[in-house]
């Protein structure tokens, strides 16, 4: 009995000493670049061609993965959108340059002509 209550207080101490078991703080949301962007839609081209290149009798196959590209690549279409940081509206000229994103507007078309 004695060893018992002995062996009690030895695994309480251990788990004070630890200290207490929180909850898990959660990441904040990720800050995706133009990289990433490319690098999406390089992934949904190649799950298109593979099931482009798929001549087995199961029509589905591959589809979970074109599927999970296209929503990343929504989801990181849909943050560069957004006003702030990290969004590609709004940002000058010269850092579009930078960054590598495709200028496309009316006055880059008269700078050109």
């Amino acid at each position: 009995m004695a060893a018992a209550k002995k062996l009690t207080a030895a695994i309480l101490a251990r788990r004070a000493s630890k200290g207490s078991r929180g909850k898990r703080t959660r990441p904040g949301p990720r800050q995706y670049t133009v990289a990433d962007l490319e690098r999406a839609r390089n992934r949904v081209a190649a799950a298109e061609r593979r099931i482009d290149n798929d001549h087995t009798s199961n029509p589905n196959r591959g589809r979970a993965g074109l599927e999970r590209a296209q929503l990343e690549l929504h989801i990181i279409e849909s943050q560069l959108r957004l006003p702030g940081e990290g969004s590609l509206f709004g940002c000058t000229r010269s850092r579009a340059k930078n960054v590598g994103y495709a200028w496309h507007t009316k006055n880059s078309l008269q700078d050109a002509g």
